[in-house]
């Protein structure tokens, strides 16, 4: 079985082939120059460039698309004084990739690089610039919400717009970085705020239970004007109270990120505390090092050392060579206890070669003692017109369950159960990715495995932030998938997709090593086992088509149309084989979504452009969610959305005993938004929502659609029975 199953598939990925990329500048008349940005990447479809404001969108991931020469490169210029700095940054086909020949370079926060392009110093005009220069970033988001309740969640009976809460969220993290002495930069992040929306925030008000205010207006008043006149950065920083401060932050604001810096020709030197985020290692197929949710002690005093080779140290002819050693106490995420990831990744002719060592050791051990260990081997490159990246990895235990090892990893892992030693496969885990494209079509495969305790440090796992970063690389323990992804245009107007995976169980377990397995991690996982423990196969299947319409209706525009079937057919090999169905149909076969998106570019000089999305959400197992939202472009700065969803009960088990009092069929929200022209450019937002929320998280950008494609993410069951009404104000400085 396993063997007709990869033989179905396709192995495939498509692995970017060389790239470089360059900045020019040319100098105009007066103070004006002409900045040109190009890269190198043949293989990609669509290349954008984005960055700060005013010469981007501030940060959006559409940008501003590249112009693609026929050599491969794709370029973009713009028209820049003398005394400007420019910060910015490429995404490819939708990745985000910093420029690695950027004259300067400035940390994103999220464990890579910006760009950033100081224009003075490049057409040498040594009057326009002054010296070493303090960069100051910022991520601050206000905004205040009244909550209301429609439903009583505990009998059904409907309460209208009966008034539950209100809010105050505060979130504001700033970043200075610089050098003191040239060629020593150094980095510095202030959590002054930690009050967020959804979690966290500043009670105004507070209805109970029983129908008795906890928090009254005039309390809720009382606090807030205390603590900001009083002791303003105190009560903002995340203390409740004077007695019990918040996660360890004492009564003020903490010191939540800090680095520093030493670059010199020969090493490079990077020290980082708290909630600093180390370097981004991504060489391969698989993020080995997490830049971005990876913290140095969120919980305690932790933190790492970085040390690589610096700039003279890293050509050898045809060679290059990029070496880390980091020892660290951030191997558990809090900050607790002690490890060391190390690297070294070789280029040569196309080719890259990456290989990776990740130890965790006891609480009070840099040097011995180890928890675990993961060695991590990896190859990527082309041979002719087809792309191929292998990449595998071994983790070795120093301990197993019943000895405490869970003690040691915190939320930053899904493998519970583990075996002092090492298992073979069990211990594995292995990606193989090939692929090929050309103007007509593009294929891309993958077959991948993961033994029931394979793990890997330093990538984050995070049960309770629904982040689950180690899951979605390496997939399900004990699990193996074989994917293919499709994709034909076969005139300029019309693009025809079609993702299938099948996945299914990589060993067979005996009842007791199941049970085990399940024991220790069903306290954390709510989400399906069945590739894990059970006999049979999960596929599923996602065509798709998009559909230009430019030529046709002379205004840009465009409609994406996919939808996703399932086939589950499990059987309990430890029940006499009963057969296990998909609770949302009660079968083997789940028609589990559709989306489609159409987009229209500018009309008119009102309407600079209309989105529209529909999703179709049948994963639930009692309820079914059809929603439409909208998105519109106005002048000033202006967008306007709204929302409509409609729940319905399904004909499914789950269905017919489904309270249907409890139903709350009609769902809406409307919200606007408009950066402003002042004040660095503010984002400033108004939503109201009733029985459906739409949108991102107060700290993810709340003025933005939350989508799983074109589906909403959270699910039918997200703001059932309430409603909001919500202002707020996003600064976003880089």
């Amino acid at each position: 079985m396993h063997k007709k199953i990869v033989a179905l598939f396709a192995l495939v990925a498509l692995v970017c082939g060389a790239m470089f990329a360059d900045v020019a500048v040319k100098a105009l008349d007066g103070d004006n120059v002409e900045v040109t940005f190009t890269i190198k990447a043949p293989a990609a479809q669509l290349v954008v460039i984005t960055g700060a404001s005013p010469y981007f969108p501030n940060w959006s991931p559409d940008g501003i698309p590249m112009t693609k020469g026929d050599d491969g490169v794709w370029s973009y210029t713009l028209t820049a004084k003398k005394t400007d700095e420019i910060i910015y940054k490429f995404l490819l086909d939708g990745a985000w990739l910093a420029d690695p020949n950027a004259p300067d370079s400035i940390d994103d926060g999220f464990g890579g690089k910006n760009g950033v392009v100081t224009v003075a110093s490049l057409v040498g005009d040594a009057s326009a610039v002054t010296g070493p220069k303090i960069r100051t970033q910022s991520w601050t988001g206000l905004a205040v919400q009244g909550k209301f309740l429609t439903q009583n969640a505990l009998n059904g009976t409907k309460k209208g717009m009966d008034l539950d809460e209100v809010a105050l969220g505060l979130m504001s993290y700033d970043k200075f970085t610089g050098e003191f002495i040239e060629g020593m930069p150094f980095y510095v992040e202030l959590a002054l705020s930690e009050k967020k929306l959804e979690d966290g925030h500043i009670t105004l008000y507070k209805k109970g239970t029983d129908g008795v205010a906890t928090t009254t207006f005039a309390d809720g008043m009382k606090g807030l004007v205390n603590g900001l006149l009083g002791s303003p950065l105190s009560y903002l920083s995340g203390a409740n109270t004077l007695t019990e401060p918040d996660n360890n932050r004492g009564f003020a604001p903490y010191l939540g990120h800090l680095k520093f810096g030493w670059d010199t020709p020969y090493v490079n030197i990077l020290t980082g505390y708290r909630y600093a985020k180390p370097t981004k290692h991504a060489a391969i197929t698989w993020v080995t090092v997490d830049g971005e949710g990876w913290d140095a002690g969120y919980e305690s005093w932790g933190g790492f050392n970085q040390f690589s080779n610096g700039s003279a140290i890293r050509e050898f002819g045809d060679v290059t060579l990029d070496v880390t050693i980091a020892p660290n106490r951030t191997a558990d995420r809090k900050g607790k206890v002690y490890g060391w990831w190390n690297y070294a990744t070789v280029g040569w002719n196309g080719y890259t070669f990456d290989v990776q060592y990740n130890v965790m050791n006891e609480y009070d051990s840099l040097f011995s003692k180890p928890v675990e260990q993961d060695f991590i081997l990896g190859a990527k490159g082309s041979i002719g017109p087809v792309n191929f990246a292998l990449q595998g990895l071994a983790a070795i235990h120093g301990k197993d369950f019943t000895s405490g090892a869970t003690d040691f990893f915190g939320y930053s892992t899904d493998v519970w159960y583990r075996e002092k030693g090492f298992a073979g496969l069990s211990n594995m885990a292995f990606n193989a990715q090939v692929g090929y494209s050309n103007d007509l079509f593009s294929v891309k495969g993958e077959f991948r495995g993961r033994g029931y305790q394979a793990s890997m440090l330093y990538v984050r796992e995070n049960h309770d932030d629904e982040v689950y970063l180690l899951s979605d690389q390496l997939g399900q323990i004990n699990s193996m998938r074989a994917t293919v992804d499709f994709s034909i245009k076969p005139v300029d107007f019309l693009k025809v997709s079609l993702n299938a995976f099948a996945e299914m169980k990589l060993q067979d377990l005996t009842e007791d090593k199941a049970a085990k397995i399940l024991a220790a991690r069903e306290s954390w996982y709510t989400t399906d086992v069945y590739p894990i423990l059970y006999d049979g196969v999960d596929m599923e299947f996602k065509p798709g088509i998009n559909v230009g319409l430019t030529d046709f209706i002379g205004i840009d525009s465009s409609v994406d149309l996919y939808s996703t079937l399932q086939f589950t057919n499990y059987k309990n090999q430890y029940a006499d084989n009963a057969e296990i169905l998909n609770p949302a149909s009660d079968s083997k076969f789940l028609f589990k979504n559709v989306g489609l998106k159409y987009s229209m570019g500018e009309i008119n000089d009102v309407i600079g452009g209309i989105d529209v999305y529909y999703g179709l959400d049948n994963s639930d197992a009692a309820r079914m969610y059809n929603t439409v939202l909208g998105k519109i472009k106005l002048p000033m700065g202006f967008d306007a959305d709204i929302g409509i969803g409609i729940r319905s009960v399904k004909g499914t088990k789950a269905g017919e005993g489904f309270n249907k009092d409890a139903l709350n069929v009609f769902g809406a929200s409307i919200g606007a938004s408009k950066q402003l022209s002042v004040a660095k450019k503010p984002v400033v937002y108004a939503q109201f929502v009733y029985n459906m929320d739409p949108y991102k998280a107060q700290g993810d950008g709340q003025y933005q659609f939350n989508l799983d494609g074109y589906v909403l993410d959270d699910g039918v069951g997200d703001y059932d029975g309430a409603a909001a009404i919500r202002l707020g104000i996003i600064w976003d400085i880089k």
